[in-house]
């Protein structure tokens, strides 16, 4: 039968997979599926097909970074980069509102909103009046919070160096410098939140 066949074929794979990688993780092999497939074909794929593995492949590049920073925040005072990433952002820029930092967090509203909630009940971040416009508060970081930047700084460096895996020299500046294109690219979509544009530009109907 057909479907016998591929599960046979697959199953082969996936002890290739194993030897090579001494690994058994589904999502990794998976990755590896991909990069072996096209190894063996030529490059004549649809801009839909690269544009759909490149977005694939961002996507887990993500989930690695946030697999590897669970290992650094678990049983500790922060519960994830997020957190640490505003505090780092408050560090960079002491006095920010709540809407600043959701904006350069790139965070949604609700989920920006849980996470500067969390910090200002740890004390790791203070509200403070705002001397220009008294209507508004501004976010700045206590001691305590700049004492959690200290102790995870170390962790976070070899995190992202582990990220970037063996990429040489020149190929860190390359990938920064197209990350940093698309970034552009896309923020002003986040920054203007204008839902009719973005259901269109998906194809969303509604």
């Amino acid at each position: 039968m057909k479907t016998y066949k591929i599960e046979g074929e697959l199953l082969d794979l996936f002890a290739k997979f194993q030897n090579e990688r001494d690994s058994k993780s589904i999502e990794l092999f998976a990755l590896w599926l991909l990069e072996h497939h096209n190894s063996k074909r030529n490059l004549s794929e649809t801009s839909n097909e690269i544009n759909s593995y490149i977005t694939m492949l961002l996507g887990f590049l993500g989930r690695f970074a946030t697999y590897y920073s669970r290992k650094i925040f678990r049983d500790t005072t922060l519960h994830s980069l997020d957190d640490y990433g505003i505090l780092l952002a408050l560090q960079f820029n002491p006095k920010l509102s709540k809407a600043e930092l959701m904006r350069l967090g790139i965070m949604e509203k609700s989920f920006g909103t849980e996470v500067i909630k969390r910090l200002i009940d740890q004390e790791f971040v203070k509200e403070i009046k705002n001397k220009i416009d008294k209507r508004e508060r501004l976010l700045t970081l206590t001691d305590s919070g700049k004492e959690q930047i200290r102790i995870f700084g170390g962790s976070i460096a070899s995190l992202s160096n582990h990220v970037v895996g063996k990429l040489s020299k020149d190929e860190r500046t390359s990938l920064l410098k197209m990350l940093q294109h698309l970034n552009q690219f896309h923020y002003p979509f986040f920054e203007e939140n204008n839902e009719v544009e973005i259901n269109k530009i998906l194809a969303i109907k509604k």
